[in-house]
């Protein structure tokens, strides 16, 4: 149950990152293709 447990929290703390990172990474796409044109 304790393995169970752990891994929901992974599965969290992983989406969570994603949703964190990711928009910061498509803000800094958006900047870097801006800069090229």
């Amino acid at each position: 149950m304790e393995e169970y447990l752990v891994h929901m929290i992974n599965l969290i703390v992983i989406a969570f990152t994603a949703f964190v990172i990711i928009p910061t990474i498509v803000e800094q796409t958006n900047k870097n293709l801006k800069k090229h044109h």
